[in-house]
């Protein structure tokens, strides 16, 4: 059935690569796809936030937007995003519009349409990968990610994707701008630091770049921070995001369609507004966040150490969709976008090796649940068994999780694989 699922995809790609006037419809039919969702109200309890914080940086200056509590609104993003918040709110208070309102919102997601067009023209007039553009427009978990729930994990993506491509292309110095770029708009880059680190040192480029490009890399995500350092109330305010970046939710799973999820979601803490809790013991021996930092530190391990010895483009980018897969599925308070990432570098490797398409479709389609779900269910899950249901799902995801990897066991290693 996958084979069909590969073959069908490719015959799709072809008929739409043959005639111009399929390609560009394609093209318009996914842009007014995004438009149309702009007219949905996003997810409420995010939107909240933002617009809060942009009341907060209009009323009592940018710099004390980590300082000033205002309700539960408390700010644990980095700062780069925050500067478009603050100019958009900066130009609500002057026409003197209501930021608290569905207008707002959708400013921010016309952020996102123009940066990830923007990256999509650009990146097609580099590399030509017309499979990679497909996919991406018609993806639908950009769709409801960025576009319904107006989260910015599209240009998170895009940042690191673009680091890591320019960093596979040994220019070391683009790809420190990019992921300077993506440290300074989420805190989740941390999780990429060490794969990045290991590229950096194993590129082929003298250590004079390697030593520049880290200078920039640190350059780079320093600046957007400076006014917080020179003229917040800690200098350390935007910082602390970082330092915080774990630990910051006593839960093993946040509405994450993982194993976690699957084993120990509870209806009863749902009702509660609460979610799996990390410390509790398993069979009295060890608490739930030790084994889910120990599972996860082993795969890593293990990636880093593939990562040294495969140095192909696509070797690396599998490892990447990989990693961004495994870090969903077993690190402890997991939100149920954090695996966002995965679809991008999924999609390139299907420019790569069609046999990716089978697994991009059915994570897509899984994970289009799980942000169905976490944009609705306080609002619409009220009995048991449509809750029971998506611990269901989750167990599907982590069974296909389990192909996912023996798929990747055997590309890494075809000799052991036969035995």
């Amino acid at each position: 059935m996958f084979e069909i699922l590969n073959t069908k995809f490719k015959a799709y790609t072809d008929f739409v690569f043959e005639d111009q006037k399929r390609w560009k419809t394609i093209i318009i039919l996914s842009i007014i796809a995004r438009i149309v969702l702009f007219f949905t109200d996003g997810h409420n309890s995010d939107f909240d936030f933002f617009e809060n914080w942009a009341d907060r940086i209009v009323n009592f200056g940018f710099t004390h937007i980590y300082s000033i509590q205002v309700d539960r609104f408390e700010c644990d993003y980095p700062p780069l995003y925050l500067y478009v918040v603050a100019v958009l709110g900066h130009l609500f208070h002057f026409l003197q519009w209501d930021m608290h309102t569905h207008l707002f919102d959708t400013f921010l997601k016309c952020f996102n349409l123009f940066v990830e067009l923007f990256f999509l023209n650009k990146f097609y007039q580099i590399s030509k990968q017309k499979v990679f553009l497909i996919l991406m427009l018609m993806s639908p978990v950009t769709l409801l990610n960025a576009y319904g729930w107006g989260q910015i994990d599209i240009i998170y993506s895009i940042l690191i994707f673009s680091s890591l491509y320019y960093l596979i292309a040994k220019k070391t110095v683009r790809s420190a701008f990019f992921l300077g770029l993506a440290l300074s708009l989420k805190s989740q880059t941390l999780l990429f630091l060490p794969l990045f680190g290991l590229l950096l040192i194993i590129a082929e480029v003298n250590w004079k770049v390697k030593v520049k490009s880290f200078l920039w890399f640190a350059f780079i995500f320093l600046i957007p921070n400076i006014p917080f350092i020179l003229w917040a109330p800690n200098p350390m305010d935007s910082i602390n995001p970082h330092l915080t970046a774990a630990g910051r939710y006593n839960f093993i799973s946040v509405n994450a369609f993982n194993l976690y999820w699957a084993l120990w979601a509870d209806f009863q803490l749902k009702i509660k507004l609460l979610f799996p809790a990390n410390q509790t013991l398993i069979f009295g021996i060890i608490s739930r966040k030790l084994l889910a930092y120990g599972l996860f530190s082993m795969i890593y391990t293990w990636l880093l150490w593939l990562i040294s010895k495969h140095q192909k483009p696509a070797d690396i980018i599998r490892i990447f969709a990989f990693f961004c897969f495994s870090y969903f599925m077993f690190l402890p308070e997991m939100h149920e976008r954090y695996l966002f990432p995965f679809f991008i570098f999924s999609a390139y490797l299907c420019s790569f090796n069609l046999k990716e398409f089978k697994f991009l479709l059915i994570i897509s389609i899984l994970h289009s649940i799980n942000l169905l779900w976490g944009w609705g269910e306080q609002k619409y899950i009220k009995t048991p068994i449509p809750f029971e249901l998506s611990r269901v799902v989750a167990f599907i995801t982590f069974t296909v999780w389990c192909a996912y990897a023996i798929d990747f066991y055997r590309f890494f290693y075809p000799s052991k694989a036969q035995k």
